[in-house]
């Protein structure tokens, strides 16, 4: 329910080690409809630098209309 440094991890294991995210949604934080490296780098940028905060829906819980998948979305209530 809380952004955090595993975060950025979890889409850069999925872009760079072929890991999996359930929710390719939440993982877009910029907003683009793409998972790519820049999300994880805005995220960082977020969490440690003052950069802008992850797209909507946040900091609310759930997910927002996108071309993206979501599989499961576990943390939501």
């Amino acid at each position: 329910g809380q952004i955090d440094l595993s975060d950025p991890i979890a889409p850069l294991n999925f872009l760079f080690e072929g890991g999996t995210i359930p929710c390719s949604v939440a993982a877009d934080t910029n907003g683009d409809d793409a998972v790519d490296v820049s999300d994880p780098i805005s995220l960082l940028g977020y969490l440690f630098g003052g950069g802008a905060p992850p797209s909507a829906p946040h900091p609310a819980c759930g997910t927002r209309p996108s071309p993206l998948d979501c599989a499961s979305f576990p943390s939501c209530p």
